[in-house]
């Protein structure tokens, strides 16, 4: 008797830690899963639609309504404002400026603005929300290009990214060593590299290497592992002048103080590099990758 309710007592124990494993298995999965998507969305940019009316005449704003489509759409199907009140705004609009046209005008500019200030309204308000359903897509399908499509079949333009480094910052792997090239800016110009390995082309290193600092618009880096993704990022600066102390010959009275020395100190904490009078001058460009052979 003894030895079956010992043996029980074993069985019941094994029963039980296997369940604590698979527990702590599934629990381990989830977060697993959790950090991945968060690396994935900080990886992804952030899709921004053009909702500006500011520039527009009142036929192009109409003409920007008239092409909206959410209806049925699998995620953006559910609009703060139908697609038949969008349409029917845009058509207002139209007619009441086509109205200030003839001869006499059957309608005034006053009531141009009004029609022209709802539809612009209804027209950011789905556009606000086409944005949203779009980077959600974005980011469920780790894949930017999923969220570009929904704005466009909804009718929708991108926003045009604003260029952080136009110089045409490249780099150019080799066997073991990488080619940095980038269009000189002034002669005074100082660059500031960064680089480290990185898991994939287009994701950004988790922890950001090495700093070069030179005076050189191209440069060598040798020493790197082959067959491996880098990650480079650049930025340049151009120190301030020294102003000249005034000449002893002059009779003004006006006192010129002496700039610092520009000398660029790294702060490694926030991945910058600031001027010894403590003002940040620039941030760093987006990164790019290369493979080493």
């Amino acid at each position: 008797m003894q030895s079956e309710n010992f043996t029980t007592c074993i069985t019941e124990s094994r029963a039980f830690i296997n369940l604590i494993f698979f527990i702590m298995g599934k629990f381990t999965e989830k977060i697993t899963k959790i950090f991945a998507m968060m690396a994935i969305t900080k990886n992804i940019p952030i899709i921004e639609l053009n909702l500006d009316t500011s520039k527009m005449s009142p036929l192009e704003l109409a003409s920007a309504a008239n092409i909206v489509k959410t209806l049925n759409d699998p995620l953006a199907g559910n609009p703060p404002v139908t697609d038949n009140i969008t349409h029917g705004q845009a058509s207002t609009l139209e007619t009441t400026f086509n109205a200030t046209q003839t001869k006499p005008p059957t309608m005034t500019t006053a009531q141009v603005k009004v029609a022209f200030k709802a539809l612009s309204t209804t027209y950011k308000k789905v556009g606000a929300y086409v944005q949203g359903v779009s980077n959600d897509a974005a980011i469920s399908s780790g894949d930017v290009q999923a969220g570009i499509l929904v704005a466009i079949r909804c009718g929708f333009k991108i926003k045009k990214e604003k260029t952080i480094n136009p110089r045409q910052f490249k780099a150019k792997p080799g066997v073991g060593c990488v080619d940095i090239s980038t269009k000189a800016v002034a002669k005074r110009a100082i660059y500031i590299r960064q680089y480290g390995p990185a898991t994939a082309k287009g994701v950004a290193p988790t922890t950001p290497g090495e700093y070069l600092i030179s005076f050189e618009a191209d440069i060598h880096i040798n020493n790197l592992k082959s067959v491996t993704v880098y990650a480079f990022r650049e930025a340049t600066l151009i120190p301030p002048k020294r102003t000249k102390k005034p000449s002893s010959s002059t009779t003004t009275t006006t006192t010129t103080v002496v700039a610092k020395t520009a000398t660029p100190t790294v702060a490694t904490t926030s991945h910058k590099v600031t001027f010894t009078d403590g003002v940040e001058h620039y941030n760093f460009g987006d990164w790019i990758f290369a493979v080493t052979q």
